[in-house]
């Protein structure tokens, strides 16, 4: 059986209008899906994962989130070494991320996070993004993650960097105080590798999580852009997706 939603995609790095009233379909694999303009050139074999610690088992993948840190409020990130190639051209094709519901009795029917991408050899952002969510509801005590489908991030032209911070900032919950909310973390890291710390950009901690195999679940694909002259066709509507944990 088939279940709608209606979310909303928010951007605030370029001028491009939010995609609003999409409607949405919830597949038997348990990802959430958009119907986009033309999907005729968005094939994964067109992007890369730069850096994978996101891919479930029932994906086929082997990282497993393990444990939780409460963010609250707060914004926390990863410090990312990305898997090229690199170079002018290379831009973030889409990407994905973990949370966690502390609150023992409410569940997250939706959220506003905002992310930054920032370059850690110049220390300048290279590219942020606001996210209006619906969700299929995450329980008390459960973790979730939420990415977004093939192509989804091409039409705001964020630069691939090798060494990148990539953090998350959650700005409203809907079904929970946000001050129970979190980001999900475990391993091993399928694509790329980053540091057994994590920083809480707000307060400019570094949190030990004990292992380099221990890290935030985040997913990059990199995209390359087509030679001047070639045509490319992006989606006019695009929904991040959430895989539920099995």
């Amino acid at each position: 059986m088939l279940r709608f939603v209606f979310s909303c995609f928010l951007c605030i790095v370029t001028c491009a209008p939010a995609a609003s009233g999409d409607q949405v379909f919830y597949n038997d694999n348990g990802v959430w899906r958009t119907r986009l303009a033309d999907q005729s050139n968005l094939g994964p074999g067109q992007s890369f994962p730069s850096y994978d610690n996101y891919t479930s088992p029932l994906g086929g993948g082997v990282t497993v989130m393990t444990a939780d840190v409460r963010t609250g409020r707060q914004v926390f990130g990863d410090d990312l070494n990305l898997v090229g190639p690199f170079g002018p051209g290379y831009i973030i094709d889409s990407a994905g991320f973990s949370l966690a519901n502390y609150s023992r009795t409410g569940s997250i029917s939706a959220l506003v996070a905002r992310f930054r991408w920032i370059d850690r050899d110049t220390q300048t952002q290279v590219g942020q993004l606001d996210l209006n969510l619906q969700l299929v509801p995450i329980g008390p005590g459960q973790r979730d993650r939420v990415r977004g489908d093939i192509g989804t991030l091409r039409f705001l032209n964020i630069p691939v960097r090798p060494r990148m911070y990539y953090t998350t900032e959650f700005l409203s919950v809907t079904g929970i105080d946000i001050a129970d909310i979190g980001i999900s973390y475990g391993g091993p890291i399928g694509v790329g590798s980053s540091s057994r710390f994590i920083r809480n950009f707000t307060t400019g901690q570094d949190i030990d999580l004990g292992s380099e195999n221990q890290n935030l679940g985040y997913l990059i694909r990199t995209y390359p852009l087509p030679a001047p002259g070639s045509v490319l066709v992006l989606p006019s509507l695009a929904l991040f997706a959430s895989r539920r944990r099995r």
